[in-house]
């Protein structure tokens, strides 16, 4: 016998796994069988119902944003769509995945309690939810090949031995080692390694339909829709203005650059439309878009390797606060939530949906003036100063001229 189970996965918080059946609903209103607190979702959203054949299949309740399913429609007011293993639907900034899972027909051990993960899952009184404990996080190694497998240019890929720990060049570049190395010697791509990790970049999604940051891991980032191996995307973007393969941001001599990949919504760099095969150099809070989709990229290093000055995104904040798109309260927030959470300032405001990246970027722009102003306003309260200094010691000569008693220098 089938059983289902959901995987609800909202930003900022643990996900849950919820025992699928007919009926069960999903949103942001508390009678919901699962409630969730996504600004985005409907109070009653998405809703599990018995199709033909008994099967469950994904309802939309008449959502205001609509619920979208991953590689299929945009399902809008009581538009239905079977349910499958590992399909996934997005319902505001929610993510459903849905996993299939055999019954036991008899006494044998459950599923349940023979999958590790599930059984370390803690059930809630009087609910059916059970909260999936976070992962650990750890660093996949190379697993051996007996033999190396060529690649479509019919190059070998290279393999670790099985006893031999894959060096730090390996890890970092993966398959193109050998061409760094050959390119720059092993010294110098250890300096790369050193100078890419130093550098940490990254890119923020900040569009309606995805909120996340993506940590780029490799010297070669590719983004795009596809889950096929064969296609070598690093960075999934799983959005409808997304090509399968869009583009492609690479990291070399120090320098990082946007390349489009024929996407068929084209790829933008600072709201300019990049032409195919013409990489353009990244700087670090550059305006990208993927089709329809915004992204900030950010490193923590200039051009130049320096680190970047914090007073810079201060004063981008001072800015919104002074044209109101946030407040002070939220400014000082955030200058908290970033410290904890290892973001500067315009990355916790972009993911947590306050502002776009039209919005930052043109503060950002706009920042080196605030130090003019600054200057300004410096320059002109010193001279305040000496113009009441110079009055302060005309008075005194005067008074002296002609109270000359005062001073104790009468007759």
């Amino acid at each position: 016998m089938i059983r289902w189970e959901l995987r609800v996965e909202e930003p900022g918080k643990p996900p849950l796994t919820v025992a699928g059946r007919s009926g069960l609903r999903l949103g942001r209103h508390p009678d919901n069988d699962v409630v969730v607190d996504d600004p985005k979702c409907s109070g009653f959203h998405v809703e599990l119902r018995e199709g033909a054949g008994s099967e469950l299949v994904l309802a939309d309740c008449g959502s205001a944003n609509q619920t979208r399913v991953e590689s299929g429609p945009v399902l809008g007011k009581d538009e239905t769509h079977p349910i499958g293993d590992g399909m996934r639907a997005f319902v505001g900034r929610t993510v459903i995945t849905f996993i299939e899972r055999v019954a036991p027909t008899d006494a044998a051990p459950s599923d349940e309690s023979m999958d590790p993960e599930f059984a370390a899952q803690e059930t809630v009184p009087g609910a059916s939810v059970r909260i999936a404990p976070s992962p650990p996080k750890l660093t996949p190694k190379p697993k051996p090949e007996p033999k190396p497998e060529s690649g479509d240019d019919g190059d070998a890929t290279p393999t670790v031995a099985p006893d031999e720990e894959p060096s730090e060049v390996a890890t970092i570049f993966g398959g193109n080692m050998a061409d760094a190395i050959g390119r720059h010697g092993a010294g110098s791509a250890l300096t790369d390694i050193a100078e890419f990790r130093v550098a940490r970049p990254r890119l923020v999604i900040a569009s309606e339909a995805i909120s996340e940051r993506i940590e780029m891991d490799s010297p070669v980032a590719v983004i795009g829709r596809s889950r096929k191996k064969e296609r070598g995307v690093t960075c999934l973007l799983l959005h409808d203005a997304v090509s399968s393969v869009h583009s492609k941001i690479t990291y070399s001599n120090g320098r990082f650059t946007l390349e489009d990949c024929e996407s068929k919504n084209g790829t933008y760099f600072q709201q300019e439309l990049l032409l195919p095969g013409q990489p353009r150099e990244l700087q670090s809070d550059a305006h990208l878009r993927f089709g329809t989709v915004d992204a900030l990229w950010v490193t923590d290093r200039d051009a130049s390797g320096n680190k970047i000055s914090e007073q810079k995104y201060q004063d981008a904040v001072e800015i919104l606060v002074a044209e109101g798109a946030i407040t002070q309260l939220v400014a000082r927030k955030v200058k908290g939530d970033g410290k904890d959470r290892k973001m500067h300032p315009g990355e916790v405001l972009l993911l947590d949906g306050r502002i776009t990246v039209a919005q930052w970027c043109d503060a950002l722009a706009r920042a080196p003036f605030l130090n003019v102003i600054r200057d300004r306003e410096s320059g002109r309260s010193a001279r305040t100063w000496v113009i009441l200094l110079i009055l302060v010691a005309i008075a005194l000569a005067a008074l002296l001229l002609l109270r000359p008693d005062l001073f104790g220098l009468g007759d």
